[in-house]
């Protein structure tokens, strides 16, 4: 609500600003300002910030995250499919899935002229750098961007150099393609009258928009019955944050979230 009402907020005191500055009241100033207004009346039905749009401005006005870190969002979520955080990984032979925010990237080429490719990884816990050799970085390429988050499969071992651990990427996923690829459907559960008048109309609107592989399934609630159904192959949608964002502004965030195998 605070942040709905800033720009109006700014206008007010440059307006105050100036006329101060130029030794003349304004005309109009407080002259009609009832003491008991509610001057954020207009701003009481603002859509709340995201914990991910907090941060974003954070870090675009500060240099950093100040109030979490942007794993924090996804941290229930991400623990179904990289069940270890950074801080606990270990050596082993077997391919690991690591989770975590890209904070540093270098680009080089080897012997070949073939480009490959280190990112660090941070996922609050701790941080481990992953290299990417020619295919892997080829095929990853687009993803790799300082602040995206990613989910990491590869090989953990000893850096005898840093004395830590170091990650051997094999792929890197998106989170939007992890859900895609590891969740078993995106989870709806709905009571009839959040169906009522046009919202129906909305949400095939909205899923056809974010057409993907992701199955729907509906846990519906009617005054007589309950069932849980999955949606046909038409409905199925690529479950990006805008669109599972946008399910829970409309039907709750508690109502709305990925089912995993």
């Amino acid at each position: 609500m605070l942040l709905a009402a800033l720009e109006e907020a700014i206008q007010a005191a440059e307006q105050t600003a100036r006329s101060h500055d130029s030794g003349h009241a304004d005309l109009f100033g407080g002259l009609f300002v009832d003491a008991d207004a509610d001057v954020y009346a207009n701003h009481r039905t603002a859509k709340e910030v995201t914990l991910k749009e907090r941060l974003r401005g954070e870090k675009e006005t500060l240099g950093l995250y100040l109030t979490g870190h942007p794993i924090d969002e996804y941290e229930g979520e991400i623990r179904r499919f990289a069940r270890q955080r950074i801080v606990d990984l270990k050596p082993a032979r077997d391919t690991q899935t690591v989770a975590g925010l890209i904070i540093a990237l270098r680009v080089m080429k080897n012997k070949k002229g073939d480009k490959m490719g280190f990112i660090t990884l941070d996922d609050r816990s701790g941080r481990i750098e992953a290299s990417l050799f020619a295919d892997s970085f080829q095929a990853a390429q687009s993803l790799l961007q300082t602040d995206a988050m990613v989910v990491v499969e590869g090989e953990v071992s000893s850096d005898d150099f840093s004395g830590g651990l170091r990650l051997r990427a094999k792929r890197v996923m998106s989170l939007e393609e992890a859900r895609t690829g590891l969740a078993e459907s995106l989870r709806l559960t709905v009571r009839s009258e959040a169906l009522k008048g046009d919202r129906l109309r909305w949400l095939g609107d909205l899923c056809r928009k974010h057409r993907g592989a992701c199955p729907i399934t509906l846990d519906y609630t009617g005054q007589e019955a309950r069932a849980l159904l999955q949606f046909g192959e038409a409905w199925r949608i690529d479950p990006a944050d805008s669109l599972i964002q946008a399910l829970r502004d409309q039907f709750g965030r508690e109502n709305v979230f990925l089912q995993y195998r």
